[in-house]
């Protein structure tokens, strides 16, 4: 938990410093990828306040834009659409400017909206369409103050506390694919930085006739 909370803040302000939308994952006690999306998740709230919470609480502190949600379920509901979760990074954490996004394919119905699910990723599944929307928050329209004009905001909340509208070199799903694909992020000096990181992590162990097992 306390490495988690020293590093979560450095990376979210080392991202949005270049204006970039930062997303802290996975929210909340995800432990493992076996069964990751039928696995139900039980902790207490102690467990969760000491262990797994610190680092999202430190993502909350630096200013991070988006959460996701994870596969797993926590107390029999799906972490992506829980009430009970939604409320407690909101209310609990103090997550205000900001939006939920789901891991790719953890949403599990349209009432995921109403329990605290912004966007939907990556949204070729339908339970976000607008029709389903309307069903979901009671509403036959998307007014401004309704159920998905909140969903909207929040998104667009996150972006300008992020100031990720002030500098868009592209534009999703029109013309992203030359800078992703061409872009070349790695540099002798990015090698040397690795290597030095490396090096500087090694522990050395002295085997006391405990190897080999």
């Amino acid at each position: 938990p306390r490495l988690g909370e020293v590093l979560v803040a450095a990376y979210i302000q080392g991202v949005q410093s270049e204006k970039v939308a930062a997303v802290v994952k996975h929210y909340a006690l995800n432990n493992q990828e076996t069964h990751r999306a039928t696995v139900d998740v039980e902790v207490d709230e102690r467990t969760r306040r000491e262990v797994y919470y610190p680092p999202f609480e430190a993502a909350v502190r630096a200013g991070v834009a988006s959460f996701m949600c994870s596969y797993n379920l926590v107390d029999g509901e799906h972490a992506c659409g829980s009430e009970a979760l939604s409320s407690e990074l909101r209310d609990g954490l103090g997550f205000a400017d900001g939006w939920m996004m789901s891991d790719w394919w953890a949403v599990h119905s349209s009432d995921a909206a109403r329990g605290g699910v912004d966007q939907n990723m990556p949204g070729n599944d339908g339970w976000f369409d607008l029709y389903r929307l309307g069903g979901a928050s009671g509403e036959s329209d998307s007014r401004p103050h309704g159920l998905v004009g909140q969903m909207a905001e929040r998104v667009v909340r996150g972006a300008l506390a992020a100031d990720a509208y002030d500098a868009m070199p592209c534009h999703v799903g029109c013309d992203c694919g030359p800078l992703m694909m061409d872009g070349v992020s790695t540099s002798a000096e990015h090698r040397a930085l690795a290597r030095r990181a490396a090096a500087s992590s090694v522990v050395l162990l002295k085997n006391e006739g405990v190897l080999p097992l």
